[in-house]
């Protein structure tokens, strides 16, 4: 089975490693030099700064579970064929390569939601340390709002990661037929969905503080212009989104090709820059 049925293409060993390897590298240059800056000025370290230091200590782990994988020649080569000729060998057996297809898959995503909430919670509270915040003014509800829904968001999904398949720890980098009873796609779709509705309301939250402020409108038009950056995230949100979608919707080859490459594009997508 070699069909792509996904909109974009496979990813190979080394595209993995690339990805793998420099994400976390960016990831680091720019967390140390954001952290340089808090100590040169004389800044103290608040709760964004930890926050993002957390989820870019989560980013490592995923870049580490994906290199893992390609120098175990699992991840970005081709499958090797099931022990057994039966028709119903992709649904019951699993080579160990494969085996650790699944097992990195699992630990990504469980990696991956607390980075994402990590890395959504630190923007909040970077938001609230950069403007004026009025005690119980509407900026003051929403973010604290905001707090509280990602936070919701990051350990639901969470422990749905973890206990998805119940007391079958061991199911998500089983065979199909257990990884089927777990209702995976049902999970990813319900958590591309909420990533990107969060993403687009904590992107959208500072935006009219910025217009009600005094200063000229050129400077207006900057920082606004600097909030746009985030849609960068937003681009790959949507990526995953379209990307989940399309296995969920689009047959038994998109969620079970054998050169084993459609959730990794997935998972290259899903590793977030700062």
């Amino acid at each position: 089975m070699s069909t792509n049925e996904l909109t974009i293409s496979f990813a190979t060993a080394r595209e993995v490693l690339a990805v793998a390897i420099a994400l976390p590298v960016v990831g680091i240059l720019v967390v140390s030099g954001r952290s340089y800056i808090r100590l040169a000025n004389q800044q103290k370290f608040d709760i964004d700064d930890w926050f993002i230091v957390g989820s870019l200590v989560l980013v490592i782990g995923m870049g580490a579970s994906q290199i893992y994988g390609v120098s175990q020649k699992a991840i970005g080569y081709a499958s090797e064929p099931y022990p057994s000729p039966s028709p119903t060998a992709e649904l019951t057996e699993l080579t160990p390569k494969q085996r650790v297809v699944e097992l990195v898959d699992w630990i990504t995503w469980v990696l991956m939601v607390p980075a994402n909430g990590l890395i959504k919670l630190s923007t909040l509270f970077l938001y609230r340390r950069l403007f004026f915040v009025v005690r119980w003014d509407l900026f003051d509800i929403l973010s604290l709002a905001l707090v509280v829904i990602c936070a919701l968001w990051t350990m639901s999904f969470l422990f749905a990661t973890i206990f998805g398949c119940g007391a079958h720890f061991d199911y998500p980098w089983g065979p199909l037929a257990e990884i089927g009873s777990c209702n995976t796609n049902m999970r990813l779709d319900g958590l591309m969905i909420s990533d990107l509705i969060t993403d687009i309301l904590v992107w959208l939250v500072p935006i009219p503080v910025v217009w009600q402020m005094k200063m000229p409108i050129t400077q207006k038009l900057g920082v606004t212009a600097i909030l746009m950056l985030a849609a960068v995230s937003l681009a790959a949100a949507v990526v995953r989104l379209i990307v989940q979608w399309q296995i969920s919707n689009g047959g038994y080859a998109a969620h079970t090709d054998v050169d084993r490459k459609p959730a990794i594009a997935r998972k290259a997508a899903s590793l977030n820059e700062y």
